[in-house]
């Protein structure tokens, strides 16, 4: 049994057939709208003609705009609405100074303005020699231990609890002295 082979379209006329046929279907004219009273004086519209009725000409769809949503506010992280820290600096051990601590202890005093903002997470990070060594601490106290003797670099950083930094200090330099055997 032999079957005849489909016939293909070329490619080309293809796609002026579905044109036009796109074409076809979307260029009908949109269907009338017949408008009359019946017999209990309802006003009565339809698609479909009726003794008496009158043809609505240009009959516009109703449309109505639509309403402009503004996005919402995104809510800035608490610690964006806190002032701006105006001084972070190391009060103790002076920039360039001598220490002597034969215990390699020493004392670092912080002085921040206005005041380290505890209660929006803001605490103190301590770097010795460009190293975190104290984190987390919400005092501006700080102590280090055992420190080996020579030179070494300090700077403290206000961060939130995410590592956020808002403002360090300036490095700061200071010569621990201890008794060598």
């Amino acid at each position: 049994m032999n079957r005849a082979s489909p016939r293909r379209i070329p490619l080309h006329l293809a796609g002026w057939i579905l044109a036009a046929m796109l074409l076809a279907i979307t260029g009908q004219p949109a269907a009338e709208v017949y408008r009359w009273v019946d017999e209990q004086g309802n006003v009565i519209y339809s698609d479909t003609p009726h003794p008496g009725a009158e043809v609505i000409e240009n009959l516009d769809p109703q449309t109505i705009e639509s309403l402009r949503l503004k996005s919402p506010k995104k809510k800035r992280p608490v610690e964006k609405l806190a002032p701006e820290y105006e001084l972070l600096r190391i009060a103790s051990p002076a920039n360039d100074s001598a220490v002597r601590a034969n215990n390699g202890n020493i004392t670092v005093e912080v002085e921040v303005r206005p005041p380290l903002m505890v209660e929006l997470g803001h605490r103190l990070t301590l770097y010795l020699d460009g190293k975190p060594v104290i984190e987390g601490e919400n005092k501006t106290t700080l102590e280090l231990q055992n420190l080996p003797r020579g030179s070494h670099t300090l700077q403290v950083a206000i961060t939130d609890r995410k590592g956020n930094v808002f403002k360090k200090s300036e490095l700061i330099v200071f010569h621990l002295l201890r008794v060598h055997i």
